[in-house]
């Protein structure tokens, strides 16, 4: 008979072989062993990505996060972790790792002249959630007097649809009114 777990592991061996004690050590592997597995638990749930379901859920209530009902786990993983991040200089760089490291795989470049972020990234590579996570980190990342936006080249056409996110970085109006002033003496 062979004694397996955490506690039986320390048993001398003149114990081996005696009958009751095997058992002992078995029945204090069942209850340690549960408890040991639920300070696991306990302790994964500490942090975003080992976390478990209750743990994602603890983390969206913290953070005011309410999900979609189609989002997996890891899609509201990756949520609860662009809330979570501390800010930093938006960079060029900064943004082309940070979709990267959001496994967004889409590009990212700036024009310049026209103060406008470009996202560009095809369809079939993009979910509705992704979509979602590109729009809410151009969002709150990038600054509101900044223009977005996301080119997404369809699989079976030659064109790109774009999607436009934000207003105008720049709005003027011209008015001119032609005619003769009027005077009136009175």
């Amino acid at each position: 008979m062979s004694v397996k777990g955490e506690v039986s592991n320390f048993m001398p061996d003149y114990y081996k072989g005696v009958y009751e004690m095997e058992k002992l050590l078995e029945a204090e592997d069942f209850i340690l062993g549960g408890v040991g597995k639920e300070q696991m638990r306990i302790l994964y749930n500490e942090y975003v990505m080992p976390a478990d379901l209750q743990g994602v859920q603890i983390f969206e209530n913290q953070l005011g996060i309410v999900p979609d009902v189609g989002d997996s786990l890891e899609e509201r993983k990756q949520t609860i972790l662009i809330h979570m991040l501390p800010p930093q200089p938006i960079t060029k760089k900064f943004m082309q790792n940070f979709l990267k490291n959001m496994n967004l795989p889409v590009g990212f470049n700036v024009n310049h002249s026209e103060r406008v972020a470009i996202i560009n990234g095809e369809r079939a590579n993009l979910n509705d959630a992704k979509i979602k996570q590109l729009q809410y980190i151009l969002n709150v990342y990038l600054p509101a007097n900044m223009g977005k936006k996301i080119r997404l080249d369809l699989p079976n056409l030659k064109s790109s649809g774009m999607l436009y996110l934000g207003g105008a970085p720049v709005c003027s109006t011209k008015v001119q009114i032609k005619g003769s002033l009027l005077s009136k003496e009175g």
